[in-house]
């Protein structure tokens, strides 16, 4: 099947022999330094490029950054996702663990916490290794405020792809069963008590919240919770 013509988003594409909302951005290779740099460097649209500014790509080596520097860009789907799981009983007692995680995928971020004082909102602890004179930051650029960032920061590109790989302990259970001979004495054929806990720990280099959420957009996003239980199993 042909998809036909290329449909272009913000910062996605689909086209035909591409996985569905390709990344299609350009691609930041740095933060300028100095007026040096800038004066070497291709013109970036209309930009007024100052230091501290990200640096695009010249993808097609014509001169000059626009949108034709856009590029595809891998995952948006992860490479693969991966659970595991095991038991271990000992006498009376059983330990289940469930361990579940994603591997290659990228999520695009914006807006609140990555562009810093959106409607008042207070930006990530990042901004202290902000882009200034004193600290010629190479991984933040300088700063602007909220809705009033020039697109020279706020276009689509790789700055704001973060890599949302994880490795969760999604599940632990800990349950003791009680003997029978114990039990019938208060007419109870079985009886298991059980410590459950979901959502544990998440290793990871994603810097938001939780790299476990449904897919490109806003940077804070609420994310799933810790969720503590206790339970009872009878059987008369």
């Amino acid at each position: 099947m042909n998809f036909g013509a290329p449909e272009i988003g913000n910062w996605t594409i689909k086209e035909n022999g591409r996985p569905w909302d390709t990344f299609y951005m350009l691609e930041v290779v740095g933060i300028f330094q100095n007026a040096d740099e800038i004066a070497a460097a291709p013109k970036q649209y209309n930009d007024n490029t100052l230091p501290g500014d990200l640096i695009y790509r010249d993808q097609n080596g014509d001169g000059k950054i626009d949108d034709n520097d856009r590029v595809h860009m891998d995952g948006a789907f992860p490479r693969f996702q991966y659970a595991l799981n095991g038991s271990v009983s000992w006498k009376n007692f059983d330990l289940n663990v469930l361990f579940q995680g994603v591997q290659g995928r990228n999520i695009f971020i914006n807006n609140w916490g990555i562009m810093p004082f959106v409607q008042g909102s207070a930006p990530t602890t990042d901004i202290r290794d902000r882009w200034t004179e004193d600290n010629p930051s190479t991984t933040m650029p300088r700063i602007y405020f909220g809705w009033d960032s020039p697109q020279k920061f706020s276009r689509p590109s790789s700055y704001f792809l973060r890599n949302a790989s994880y490795l969760r302990l999604k599940n632990l259970s800990l349950g003791y069963t009680f003997k029978k001979e114990s039990l019938a004495t208060i007419g109870l054929k079985n009886l298991r008590i059980f410590v459950s806990g979901d959502n544990l720990i998440t290793w990871t280099n994603y810097p938001g919240l939780d790299p476990e959420r449904g897919g490109s957009g806003t940077f804070l996003t609420y994310p799933q919770n810790k969720i503590y239980s206790f339970g009872v199993n009878v059987q008369f």
